[in-house]
């Protein structure tokens, strides 16, 4: 599954949207409610998403632009809530898409 997923918009290249990937449980002892969250981050979503890799703690934020994905990933309580959330996913094995992770950057991030 996806943990971090940035793109751009076809008709504006230069516009781009991302979504994080999240741990619910770690999420949510960071916001516990939505309004919370999407005072910090206007026009983020929020969505329950139904990944089997992940169970049943999982939630995806989606931002549009490089500030607010930028400021997301430098939240400390999103980033605890991507950090208990990949720890739940190396805990469970290997997948078949492993040969297309990005080491360099997981290196980067570490």
């Amino acid at each position: 599954m996806e943990v971090c997923v940035v793109g751009y918009l076809k008709a504006n290249p230069r516009q781009i949207w991302a979504f994080v990937n999240l741990s619910n449980l770690a999420f949510r002892a960071a916001y516990p409610q939505d309004t919370l969250f999407l005072a910090a981050y206007p026009g983020a979503t929020i969505d329950v998403v139904g990944y089997a890799a992940a169970g049943h703690d999982q939630v995806s934020i989606e931002v549009a632009g490089i500030d607010q994905l930028e400021r997301l990933l430098h939240d400390p309580g999103i980033v605890a809530a991507a950090r208990l959330l990949n720890l739940h996913l190396m805990r469970k094995r290997t997948n078949l898409y492993a040969r297309f992770h990005c080491y360099d950057l997981a290196d980067k991030l570490i």
